[in-house]
Parts: structure tokens; C-alpha cells; sequence
């Protein structure tokens, strides 16, 4: 089995709580604020005042929903991706969120025999992905809409930076899919997989690194996580 070296985020349960309260209590100001505070000309306009209090008040719940969605299906992803990891055998070694200079951080980082993989994971329930004039989309059964980043080039700057300010050798760069489909399976020399392909595509290829290699370029990365937890 894989070694890991430190382990995915979790789902912080007790800070997910304390959001939901103080969305609560926003809601629940945003629509006193409307109700005490704003007058109506005439008393026939009341029902539309409560109407406009209700809505104030659900804005906030919406947009704290969408980002507690879309925070927790990463999370759920990157686990999945650190399950398929495991199926590695016991001379790959397997890093989780590290960090990369001016790019937050990159979901998975593995080294073995057949290389150093940088790994940026993509979880869209029921998603297809598609390229079109540089611009990444995803269709779901909701229509079609462009992504908020280029998973391509996330890993590419997170590949880059491995390679030419922590590690010194060539960094592979991969993106994962968790419960979704691309119709593109490599763009601008980066594989584009899903989870469950992660395993035979890694261990496949050519072997590249002996293990004096490994251990060094583990430790480089051991003495990098340690030095960014500090500073963050």
C-alpha cells in the first residue's frame, strides 16, 4: 500500500455548525431590518414588504448553501482520489494539499519509480466536461456553463512550481475526476483521468527514479509541507 505522509482534508463538522448558525442569524436579521425599518407609504403594501423581508432573508442562506456545497464535494473528492492512491504499491509515497506559491494548493502529489505526479481533482456529481477555445465547460442536465477555473492550468502552475523551486526533477501533471466525465482525455500535455484510472496509469509507466532519488525528493518535500504549515 501506498505511503502516506499526511493526510486529505476532512469535513470540519464543528465549523460547517457554527457557518449554518450565523447564516441563521443573518437570515433572521436581514429580515427584521426589512420588516422594522423600512416604511411603506400605504397599508396595501405590507404583503409586498413581508414579501421583500422573506427574500432579503433567504439570500444569505442560499449563497452560504452554494458555498458549503461546493467546499464539501471537493473535499469529498480529494477523498476519493487519496481511496484509489491506496490500491499504489508500498514504494509510492503520497502527499495531500500542498501548498504552491500564489496558486493555493495542489490536491495530491506523488512519488515513486515511474516519477513525480502532481494531481488536481475535479468532483461535478453528473457533470461531462469539455474544452472550447481554451475555456473549460461542464454540461449537467441543468445546461452548460463555463468553470470558475482551468483545472489544466491550476495543475500546469502547480507542476511548474514543484519542479523548478522545491524538487528539481520533471513533475507529471494529472487531473482527477470524481463522479464526472471529460470529453477531453489530455489537453496541453496533461492526462485527464478519472479517480479510478489513477492507480494503473502511475504504476504503468516507465520507471525513472531509483531509490535514492525517492528518498530524497520525499524528504524535500517532508522539510517543504513543514516549512509552509509554519508560515501559514
Amino acid at each position: 500500500m501506498v505511503i502516506v505522509h499526511n493526510k486529505p482534508a476532512e469535513i470540519p463538522v464543528d465549523k460547517l455548525v457554527q457557518l449554518l448558525f450565523v447564516l441563521a442569524i443573518t437570515s433572521i436579521g436581514s429580515f427584521a431590518l426589512v420588516v422594522l425599518f423600512i416604511p411603506v407609504p400605504f397599508q396595501e403594501l405590507e404583503p409586498l414588504k413581508l414579501l421583500l423581508a422573506v427574500i432579503v432573508g433567504i439570500i444569505p442562506i442560499i449563497v452560504g448553501l452554494k458555498v458549503i456545497q461546493s467546499y464539501t464535494s471537493g473535499i469529498i473528492g480529494e477523498k476519493k482520489v487519496a481511496e484509489e492512491l491506496t490500491r499504489l504499491p508500498d514504494r509510492y509515497h503520497a502527499f495531500f494539499n500542498v501548498y504552491i506559491k500564489d496558486s493555493g494548493d495542489i490536491d495530491a502529489v506523488v512519488v515513486g519509480p515511474t516519477g513525480v505526479f502532481a494531481i488536481e481533482v475535479k468532483r461535478i456529481a453528473g457533470g461531462t466536461l469539455f474544452v472550447k477555445d481554451d475555456q473549460w465547460y461542464v454540461k449537467t442536465s441543468h445546461g452548460v456553463r463555463p468553470l470558475s477555473t482551468d483545472p489544466v492550468s491550476q495543475v500546469k502552475r502547480a507542476a511548474t512550481f514543484l519542479h523548478k523551486s522545491i524538487l528539481g526533477t520533471w513533475v507529471d501533471a494529472v487531473v482527477a475526476l470524481v463522479d464526472c466525465r471529460s470529453e477531453v482525455y489530455e489537453h496541453r500535455s496533461v492526462r485527464i483521468l478519472k479517480a479510478e484510472e489513477l492507480p494503473a496509469f502511475i504504476s504503468n509507466r516507465p520507471m525513472v527514479l531509483g531509490e535514492r532519488s525517492i528518498k530524497e525528493i520525499v524528504e524535500k518535500l517532508e522539510n517543504y509541507i513543514k516549512a509552509t504549515q509554519i508560515i501559514r
